[in-house]
Order: C-alpha cells, then sequence, then structure tokens
C-alpha cells in the first residue's frame, strides 16, 4: 500500500510584485486505497510573496507545488504513516459489531 499525494486547487494573487498568478494557498490531499477502503487527509498550506526563482503558473507541476507544501512543514512521512494506519484500521477492524445469537 502506498498514498496518493495530489494538489486538489490552488488560490492565487492575480498580480503580485510585478509577477502575475502568484500562489497563495494550496489544498492538498494524501489518500490510500485497499479492499475497497479509503483513508485520507486533506488541508491547506498558505504562502506568501512570489518566491525565488519564481515559476509561471502555466509551468507548475504538482510535484513541484508538492515540494513546496512539504519545505514549508508539512511532514510527508508522518502524514503517510497515519493515513495508512487508518487504512489498516479499516481493512483490519480491531472490534466488529455482530448480530446478537438470539436475533
Amino acid at each position: 500500500m502506498s498514498c496518493v499525494w495530489t494538489v486538489d486547487r490552488m488560490l492565487v494573487k492575480p498580480v503580485e510584485d510585478g509577477r502575475p498568478d502568484v500562489v497563495t494557498t494550496v489544498y492538498w490531499s494524501c489518500t490510500a486505497t485497499d479492499s475497497g477502503k479509503t483513508a485520507q487527509q486533506s488541508g491547506n498550506m498558505g504562502f506568501e510573496g512570489a518566491g525565488s526563482p519564481f515559476t509561471p503558473y502555466a509551468e507548475l507541476t504538482q510535484e513541484q507545488v508538492l515540494d513546496w507544501v512539504y519545505a514549508r512543514g508539512l511532514n510527508k512521512d508522518q502524514t503517510e504513516a497515519t493515513v495508512l494506519s487508518d487504512l489498516y484500521l479499516l481493512v483490519n477492524p480491531p472490534v466488529v459489531e455482530k448480530q446478537l445469537p438470539w436475533a
């Protein structure tokens, strides 16, 4: 099992410091699926300023944007461990409800 990271959406300032479409907020998610069950964590990360070096919006890649999120403080390994642990418990619940034997 592994996690799939995605950037779900981004907010931008139309113009900042003379640069167009500067990313201000990234909405991300980390998802894992097994046996028809899905676990996910998601969140958002804010950014200030155009950054250096500046990459035009149309040239951004999902990998680059996720690297910004990790560099800004999101612990990738810890997030993946939590999602995979949650998924394990969904697939292998430690306690289940059973029908009453006299029902």
